[in-house]
């Protein structure tokens, strides 16, 4: 019960990013994205697999790294947008 309460919560953590995602790469549209959490959120991911690596918890890094995968394409629009004064 308890590993399929942890792989739910994996899950949903690792994917949770991707409605964003792909609204974001939809209709380019990132005004209502707080830049500041996005680079928290990055941050965060990117400590948290850090963390996995040096304590050997490899089944933690694909959740970590999917995830932030999905914020640095937002983060790309993002900056995108603020570069180009849409925003």
């Amino acid at each position: 019960m308890f590993e399929f309460i942890g792989l739910a919560g994996s899950i949903c953590f690792a994917v949770s990013s991707y409605p964003q995602v792909w609204y974001t790469i939809k209709t380019k549209d990132t005004k209502s994205v707080s830049l500041s959490f996005l680079i928290i959120f990055l941050i965060g991911a990117f400590s948290f697999s850090a963390y996995a690596i040096m304590t050997k918890q490899y089944i933690l890094l694909p959740n970590y790294l999917f995830c932030a995968l999905g914020f640095t394409i937002i983060s790309f629009y993002k900056i995108k947008n603020l570069i180009r004064g849409h925003q």
